[in-house]
């Protein structure tokens, strides 16, 4: 089985933002609380021996790609 996670833009948008306000502050705190938490989340199924993919959309195709070649290489399918 293969796991294909979504990887958000935005996140890492907000997390790059500039420190100019509260709201600025709490939008990148925030942010980066949930990507903690996604890659939390991640790693357990990884750890698990999961295959995983992570990719954000216009990648996620060539992601599984690679991930496919990289499988066929390895003998694994």
């Amino acid at each position: 089985m293969l796991v294909a996670s979504l990887r958000e833009r935005i996140v890492g948008e907000l997390i790059a933002q500039p420190l100019m306000s509260g709201d600025a502050a709490i939008d990148v705190a925030s942010a980066h609380l949930y990507e903690q938490s996604r890659r939390d989340a991640f790693n357990r199924l990884a750890a698990g021996h999961a295959l995983m993919v992570d990719a954000e959309p216009e990648r996620l195709g060539i992601e599984l790609v690679n991930r496919y070649h990289a499988m066929k290489r390895a003998g694994t399918i």
